[in-house]
């Protein structure tokens, strides 16, 4: 564990859910909890193979 109040030992995920609530939360209404986990596995689909082709070019 870190000290408390070191800001940096969980920056990668704050920097991850800021990215997914960014994209796929805010502006969206969901009818149902099987439509959002619908939704929610196309994204995690979709996140993964576009962080894959953009590390892959760099």
């Amino acid at each position: 564990m870190s000290m408390k109040g070191y800001p940096y030992d969980n920056a990668v995920a704050e920097a991850t859910f800021k990215i997914f609530k960014t994209e796929f939360v805010y502006g969206r209404n969901f009818d149902s909890l099987p439509h959002l986990r619908h939704e929610l596995a196309q994204y995690i689909d979709w996140f993964i193979i576009y962080e894959f082709m953009v590390r892959s070019i760099t």
